[in-house]
C-alpha cells in the first residue's frame, strides 16, 4: 500500500528501480517484473532513485534529508551524503559518474563527489522556496529546475549560466523534462497541466490537459515524438501524448 514515487530504467533496459513511501528501494528485472533486490537503509520516503550512466550505481534522495549512493547489482549501501535539511526532492548523476546533484525543499541544489563521503556538499544554488523537481538533458549537458518566483531556471551546468522560462501559473512545478534533442523542455504543474517549451526561443509551444490531479511526472520517448505522463494522487493513470498536436493517444 506505500505510494510509489518515482522509477528509473537501468541504461541496459534491464532492471527497474522504484522509490516510494515505504522507505526502500525495489528493483524488478524488467522482462519478468520479478523483485530482485530491495534496498533498505533510508529512514523515510525515498523521493527520488536514478542509475549511473554506467548502470553500475544507484543514487537516491529521501524525505530523511540524504543522499545515498548504493550498489546497484548488489543492493549494499556505499556512501550516505548529508548536508540538506530538507526532503530530497531530485537525484541525477553527471556524465562522468563520479559526481550527483542533488535539489532539496530547502532551496538548494548540491554537488557531491560519490568518492567524497564529506558533509554538506557544494551548494550550486540557494533559494528561499522548496526545489520541487530537477532535471538534466540526456547528454547531462543542460540542468533545468524551479526557481523562487515560480518560473524554470535552465542552462549548461558547466558555465551555471542560466536563463529563464515563465509559466502563466501560480501553482507548484512537480516535473521536468528535457527531450532527446535538447530542442523542447516538459513541464507537468499542480495545476494538472502539462506545458512545452521550446528553448531556443522560449516559448510556451504546446499544452496538454486531461490528468484530473497534479502531474507527478513527465518524460519523452525516445524517439522525441511522445510524451508520457502520471498523475497524482487523486489521478493515478499514465498518460501518453502527440507531442505535435498535443492530442491523447491513450492512458
Amino acid at each position: 500500500n506505500s505510494r510509489l514515487w518515482q522509477v528509473a530504467c537501468s541504461p541496459g533496459g534491464s532492471e527497474i528501480a522504484s522509490a516510494s513511501s515505504s522507505g526502500e528501494i525495489r528493483i524488478h528485472s524488467f522482462s519478468s517484473g520479478s523483485l530482485q533486490r530491495t534496498l533498505r537503509g533510508h529512514t523515510s520516503d525515498v523521493r527520488t532513485v536514478v542509475y549511473s550512466p554506467d548502470g553500475t550505481l544507484l543514487a537516491s534522495g529521501s524525505f530523511d534529508c540524504t543522499v545515498r549512493l548504493w550498489d546497484a547489482e548488489t543492493g549494499s549501501e556505499l556512501r550516505k551524503f548529508e548536508g540538506h535539511t530538507e526532503l530530497v526532492s531530485s537525484v541525477v548523476f553527471l556524465p562522468d559518474g563520479k559526481q550527483i546533484l542533488s535539489s532539496s525543499f530547502d532551496g538548494t541544489v548540491r554537488r557531491w563527489n560519490i568518492d567524497d563521503e564529506a558533509t554538506g556538499g557544494e551548494i550550486l544554488h540557494s533559494q528561499t522556496s522548496a526545489i520541487w523537481c530537477m532535471c538534466t538533458s540526456q547528454n547531462g549537458r543542460l540542468l533545468a529546475f524551479e526557481d523562487d518566483g515560480g518560473r524554470i531556471q535552465f542552462g549548461d551546468i558547466s558555465t551555471w549560466e542560466m536563463k529563464e522560462l515563465r509559466i502563466e501559473s501560480n501553482d507548484p512545478i512537480r516535473s521536468l523534462a528535457f527531450s532527446p534533442d535538447d530542442t523542447y523542455l516538459a513541464s507537468g504543474t499542480e495545476d494538472e497541466i502539462i506545458r512545452m517549451w521550446n528553448l531556443e526561443t522560449r516559448a510556451e509551444v504546446r499544452t496538454f490537459k486531461g490528468h484530473i490531479d497534479f502531474v507527478l511526472s513527465v518524460s519523452f520517448s525516445r524517439d522525441g515524438l511522445q510524451l508520457l505522463s502520471s498523475g497524482g494522487t487523486g489521478d493515478r493513470s499514465i498518460r501518453q501524448w502527440r507531442i505535435d498536436t498535443g492530442e491523447e493517444i491513450r492512458q
